[in-house]
């Protein structure tokens, strides 16, 4: 925001990719030699490995520099930055499971309730048989099982096939969804 801001053509050598930001990296000499000025200095980027002590006395060091106006610890910025979106989509999968939960109970519910006011005389030819209430419930129960289980399974994969399509779609330069296929996690949804 100071200076000249000329406007310059600078070639791009190659594409890094990151979740996040749209950060540019190019040699510090020559970017000083593109606008015409030496030794000049905006930012530094530091890698290193601290200890905990080595750290607290580093961020004691930068503090003695006055003309340093923002310091930035990525793996800080990182963890943080983790740790909200976790807990935000932890927050909206617990809701959606809850919501998704009541919707299958419902459902069941409505289909069990349809199917024993349609066949009202099946239920009357089986207790006039001798089956018990208990008995009668059961084939209802085995025959809702079966058709929820078949749906699961048909629909587990069907599932991973759209949130795949919808992480594909959503991905570009700034954010990216990562879609893990793992066997125990199906394991558990269809549980």
């Amino acid at each position: 925001v100071k200076g000249t801001r000329e406007a310059r053509n600078v070639p791009v050598a190659g594409v890094i990719e990151v979740a996040f930001g749209l950060a540019a990296y190019a040699d510090y000499d020559y970017l000083n030699r593109l606008v015409g000025e030496a030794a000049v200095v905006s930012g530094v980027q530091l890698q290193a490995r601290h200890t905990p002590a080595q750290r607290r006395e580093f961020f004691r060091g930068l503090k003695r520099y006055p003309h340093v106006q923002s310091v930035v610890a990525v793996r800080e910025l990182q963890r943080e930055l983790e740790e909200e979106f976790i807990d935000q989509l932890l927050i909206m999968a617990v809701a959606i499971i809850v919501f998704a939960g009541i919707i299958m109970f419902g459902s069941i519910l409505n289909a069990s309730l349809i199917a024993l006011a349609e066949r009202q005389r099946e239920v009357a030819t089986f207790r006039a048989m001798g089956y018990s209430a208990v008995e009668v419930g059961g084939i209802f129960l085995r025959e809702n099982m079966l058709v929820n289980v078949i749906g699961a399974f048909a629909g587990v994969p069907l599932g991973y096939w759209l949130i795949y399509l919808m992480a594909v779609e959503f991905s570009n330069d700034l954010y990216t969804m990562a879609v893990v296929l793992k066997p125990i996690s199906m394991i558990a949804t269809v549980v």
